[in-house]
């Protein structure tokens, strides 16, 4: 029997497989478990008390996981019960990352992954088997299969493939069919951005804007959002109208900024209407 999932916007309930709520949560494959926070704006009073659940939810997991990891040293099959915990927790965080990138949050996903990586050497070291724990429950793709979809997407990243590059960035930042990467995955993105690939161009800004696994750099940042936004990104348009409504790297400007969120509204960012209204405020009590 399908599990059904109670989407958090709307309240209705889908079957597992489905990929999008009508009211517009999005139920990816890698977080199937944890409906996306990437649609809630994030000064939302929804998307905190989501995040906050999810939060919560992580701290329990790992207080779980550390008592029982103290008890279990010697057991593998509780070593892999932890896992199965760990796993959770990561799905978890990497729900929240995708919208709220904050330092916090990637101290929470760095304890997770060490965590994780020490158990899977454990465990690879009393069965003689190498264990995946970067396997959703309930897409169970082996581990060589990423691996191999890694490999060939590499072959084809350094032929040129424009996509290829673009993917492999991606693969080393989140550790999909390798480890996390960080210099390899501003490598290839940057391979793809200089052949204006807006998505590649975006996720270089956001490394740099960061300071995740790079030197934080908000003139490269801002110089790649801004390349994004040219060619029509969202998402980028909004960091451009964040940066100059704060005066990160450029002047700060809240016209400057509100048309940019406005554009981004107008390409497909729903998130940018709400900062939109309240950078419209801050320009009229300035005024």
């Amino acid at each position: 029997m399908e599990k059904s999932i109670k989407c958090p916007g709307c309240g209705q309930e889908y079957q597992e497989q489905m990929a999008q709520c009508a009211c517009g949560w999005d139920f990816t494959e890698d977080f199937v478990l944890y409906p996306s926070v990437s649609r809630i704006p994030e000064e939302s009073e929804q998307f905190h008390i989501v995040e906050d659940a999810y939060i919560k939810k992580i701290q329990e997991i790992m207080g779980r996981v550390e008592a029982a990891y103290q008890a279990s040293l010697n057991e593998s099959k509780e070593l892999s019960r932890i896992a199965q915990d760990l796993e959770e927790a990561e799905n978890l965080i990497k729900t929240i990352i995708r919208r709220d990138g904050s330092d916090e949050n990637f101290e929470w996903f760095g304890k997770i992954y060490m965590q994780k990586t020490s158990i899977q050497k454990k465990l690879q070291r009393s069965s003689g088997i190498k264990i995946n724990l970067n396997v959703s429950k309930q897409r169970q793709v082996p581990e060589y299969a990423e691996q191999l979809k890694f490999s060939k997407t590499l072959r084809e990243a350094e032929k040129g493939n424009t996509e290829a590059q673009f993917a492999i960035g991606y693969m080393y930042e989140y550790g999909k069919g390798t480890e996390i990467d960080y210099d390899q995955a501003v490598k290839y993105y940057h391979m793809a951005a200089e052949k204006n690939h807006s998505g590649a161009q975006h996720n270089l800004a956001v490394l740099f804007y960061t300071g995740r696994g790079v030197e934080k750099d908000l003139k490269q940042a801002y110089q790649w959002f801004r390349r994004a936004a040219q060619n029509g990104l969202g998402l980028s348009m909004t960091m451009l109208g964040t940066m100059c409504e704060n005066g990160e790297y450029i002047r700060k400007n809240l016209k400057t900024a509100l048309y940019w969120y406005q554009e981004a509204y107008k390409a497909g960012d729903k998130a940018a209407y709400d900062k939109w209204q309240k950078a419209k405020i801050k320009a009229i009590r300035s005024s």
